[in-house]
């Protein structure tokens, strides 16, 4: 069996950016999980 591309478009996704009080935390040692513990794949 065999397929067809049908479109193959690229196109500009967000990049995903950490707000000051995140940078400060990640600095300090937190994890992750202690200031985003609802969304663990951030």
């Amino acid at each position: 069996m065999g397929g067809q591309i049908v479109d193959a478009t690229i196109v500009s996704a967000p990049k995903p950016r950490m707000s000051e009080m995140e940078k400060v935390d990640v600095k300090v040692g937190k994890s992750a999980d202690d200031f985003w513990p609802d969304r663990p794949f951030r």
